[in-house]
């Protein structure tokens, strides 16, 4: 178990070889969850450490690419949600061709799941250490259940406090995201103080009036790639 992580943590470093020169001013940002899958996972050492150099060959081929501009392993308490991809693309449709030769999504040991995600590529730097992995935390503010209808005041007021929050609370990353299972907001913090982070975020307005709930994660990336 160790070993493997040791071997996703090497995903980190991708990000390095990511290059936005030329990228076409119309490509859109995507946020991508690696799902637990229904196939049975191989019980041969070998198998699986091959099955794991490809998972990274193919993922460091999207990183050279361009497409691929982030990623990491989650620790998800579910175990449903194994680790996330920034990625940049011209359109939907071509994240599954990317990964249908990754051994672990061809035999279902993992899906992939993404979501339009409305940030500026360019907060993703290539210019990072890939031997400095270090954690982040990963925050998905959920659609909540409350009722009070959102007006331009309460935005404009959200808005101002997330951007606070990349002065007190290291927020890196932030924008909307489009059909992820309830999940209006997607953010990304280089620091790692998992209370202060929810605390905070409990004097938003949408948090307060039930508009949003957010689920914090511990997440681990290349250092540099996010927040300077």
């Amino acid at each position: 178990m160790i070993r493997s992580m040791k071997l996703l943590f090497m995903v980190m470093a991708l990000a390095i070889a990511a290059t936005f020169a030329g990228s076409a001013p119309d490509k859109k940002v995507y946020f991508m969850y690696f799902m637990r899958g229904d196939g049975p996972r191989p019980t041969d050492q070998k198998q699986l450490e091959a099955m794991q150099k490809a998972h990274i060959d193919n993922m460091v081929a999207q990183s050279k690419l361009g497409k691929l501009i982030a990623a990491g392993p989650l620790n998800d308490p579910t175990k449903e949600r194994r680790g996330i991809t920034v990625l940049h693309v011209d359109d939907e449709k071509q994240i599954p061709a990317m990964f249908e030769n990754d051994p672990y999504v061809k035999h279902d040991i993992m899906r992939v799941k993404a979501a339009k995600w409305d940030v500026d590529p360019k907060l993703f730097k290539p210019a990072v250490d890939p031997n400095s992995i270090v954690e982040h935390r990963l925050v998905l503010m959920r659609r909540g259940l409350g009722m009070q209808p959102e007006n331009d005041a309460m935005i404009r007021e959200h808005r101002k406090f997330m951007d606070g929050l990349r002065k007190t609370h290291q927020l890196a990353v932030w924008g909307t995201v489009t059909g992820l299972d309830g999940v209006r907001e997607v953010l990304i913090f280089t620091g790692t103080d998992t209370d202060g982070i929810m605390n905070k975020l409990k004097e938003d307005a949408y948090v307060q009036k039930a508009l949003m709930s957010p689920e914090v994660l511990p997440l681990w990336m290349s250092k540099g790639v996010v927040g300077g």
